[in-house]
């Protein structure tokens, strides 16, 4: 592999992100789903990312898309394909599984055109997880979820009506969404033994942090604490400090949200040597799940 390849390993690649969440969401797993993706597109691969209609945190459909049933954005360089899907105002086990069957009927039903170089999911969206293990086995290309936290865990330790139930069927789903992967990212390694426990193999899994996506703090602690809500600073925009070397500035004129600058970043954070291994995984990879 030549300095140039190691340097820019997704140029011209074709990646397939599929995350529920997705930016204008700014919180949760949308953050880290939007910037992974608009590196990789400004790294010089062509991405698309699968992905649902605005909602969280409140749990209410954004309202710039209260009559949206199917559309394609571009953020940032990223082909930005949302799908209609149910949102519980209220949680409890059955709307939470209605949610996830209706984010994985409309992915599965109509997934972006093309097929992709490598498949990449946002966890713990149990539908994310299913989706992309069904894409890449039906493109035969590699697929690489990423664990920000297992779904069955939380339903077991969440207290709500119909919780164990929960937590046996979503341990199910991650089963099938991270057996067969190429390559299993964890954010932390205390999930390494709970995603080996769901039957991956060791070998195959990447500790890969999360970066920081949020201001630093530029205030006395008791001013900002006796700040309104509604007068604080939108969180959007450069979430850290000092622009990280690798990560090149958006095009004059772009859309979408500029890359983080570094703390942790996604440009490390994909660019790693971690991640460049998936390129060339070791012979025979598994499938991505079975029928």
């Amino acid at each position: 592999m030549s300095d140039g390849e190691r340097h820019r390993p997704f140029e011209d690649r074709r990646l397939l992100v599929v995350s529920t969440n997705y930016a204008p969401e700014v919180t949760g797993i949308g953050p880290y789903a939007t910037q992974l993706a608009e590196h990789w597109a400004q790294s010089g691969a062509r991405v698309r990312a699968l992905t649902g209609m605005p909602h969280y945190p409140s749990w209410r459909l954004d309202e710039a898309y209260r009559s949206v049933w199917r559309t394609v954005e571009v953020r940032g360089g990223v082909g930005v394909h949302r799908r209609r899907h149910y949102v519980p105002s209220r949680q409890s086990a059955l709307r939470r599984a209605a949610f996830e069957a209706s984010v994985l009927a409309t992915g599965l039903l109509a997934p972006p055109p093309g097929r992709p170089d490598a498949v990449i999911a946002q966890m713990p969206s149990l539908a994310g997880g299913v989706i992309g293990a069904r894409l890449a086995r039906r493109h035969r290309v590699p697929y690489i979820p990423v664990v920000q936290d297992l779904m069955g865990a939380a339903a077991a330790q969440s207290g709500i009506r119909g919780g164990d139930r929960a937590a046996t069927l979503a341990a199910a789903a991650e089963r099938y969404a991270l057996s067969g992967a190429t390559l299993v990212g964890v954010i932390h390694e205390s999930f390494v033994p709970r995603v080996t426990a769901l039957g991956v193999d060791p070998g195959r899994i990447r500790t890969v942090p999360n970066w920081t996506h949020v201001h630093g703090p530029t205030a006395d602690r008791a001013a900002t604490r006796s700040t309104p809500a509604a007068s604080a600073p939108s969180p959007t925009g450069p979430m850290c400090r000092a622009p990280p070397p690798t990560v090149p500035p958006p095009a004059p004129g772009s859309a979408g949200t500029p890359p983080p600058p570094s703390c942790s970043t996604p440009g490390t954070w994909a660019s790693s040597r971690a991640w460049r291994s998936w390129w060339t995984p070791p012979a025979s990879p598994p499938t991505s799940g079975s029928s």
